[in-house]
């Protein structure tokens, strides 16, 4: 019994802790936007990314300007992020320009599989995948 009461008291302290930083940060993930993209470059206070914009239905490089307590996820440093890599970005506009508060480097890349004319047809797979 002492242990479960320890426990809770030793997360509601955490939680605590938590709200509080974020508050004084005064930055909320309501006040965020989201985007994805692949790296064209980086530096210790930029990412140029391509990402695709539906508007011109086609993709274009975007610079984000890091904060300087950008939070980092999936990786311990920028420099685990290489031109190429996939990147998520949480960030919010101000004074016209993009700020990444929130980077995640994507750990798998997704790619649709190539198609062979030569290989069953889709109906054909389907029905194997029936039985």
């Amino acid at each position: 019994m002492k242990r479960h009461i320890g426990v809770k008291g030793v997360l509601s302290v955490v939680l605590i802790m938590m709200a509080v930083m974020v508050a004084e940060s005064g930055w909320s993930m309501d006040d965020a936007d989201f985007t994805f993209g692949k790296v064209e470059e980086i530096s210790q206070d930029q990412v140029t990314i391509s990402e695709f914009d539906p508007e011109q239905d086609m993709d274009v490089n975007v610079v984000y300007d890091l904060a300087r307590d950008v939070i980092l996820d999936n990786i311990q440093s920028l420099d685990e992020i290489l031109v190429g890599d996939l990147i998520d970005i949480e960030y919010e506009e101000s004074n016209g320009k993009k700020i990444a508060k929130v980077i995640a480097k994507d750990e798998e890349i997704y790619e649709m599989p190539e198609y062979d004319e030569g290989s069953e047809s889709l109906e054909n797979s389907k029905e194997g995948m029936e039985e």
